[in-house]
């Protein structure tokens, strides 16, 4: 567990970071991480708590590519809850968002030329 917890302070000072900064586009990323953490703890409500901040952070900033993967973590979290409705309803949605987002260059590895 102490990569973990190791782990979990470097999201943490990213955090902090980009909330003192004020980069609101920052801070999915290292709440995720956060989620990711929490989740691999087997603490499944903290792991929901930091998906649900990061995904409502990304769908203020109309980020649909992360918000898909968000949707996605969400589901492993409710299947792993046994709340197999909910994970599935989610894991659709991802597919829909994933389908239906716009790739880019570098999130995506689309050559250029």
């Amino acid at each position: 567990m102490g990569n973990l917890d190791e782990g979990k302070g470097y999201f943490e000072k990213s955090l902090a970071l980009h909330r003192e900064i004020g980069y609101l586009g920052g801070q999915p990323y290292p709440i995720s991480g956060l989620g990711d953490a929490l989740m691999a703890q087997g603490d499944l409500a903290g792991a929901r708590k930091q998906y649900e901040q990061a995904l409502a952070l990304c769908k203020e900033l109309k980020d649909e590519g992360f918000s898909a993967e968000l949707e996605v973590a969400l589901a492993s979290v409710a299947l792993a809850e046994k709340r197999y409705a909910d994970g599935v309803s989610l894991a659709r949605q991802a597919t829909v968002a994933f389908e239906n987002r716009t790739p880019t260059p570098t999130r995506d590895g689309l050559r250029l030329c």
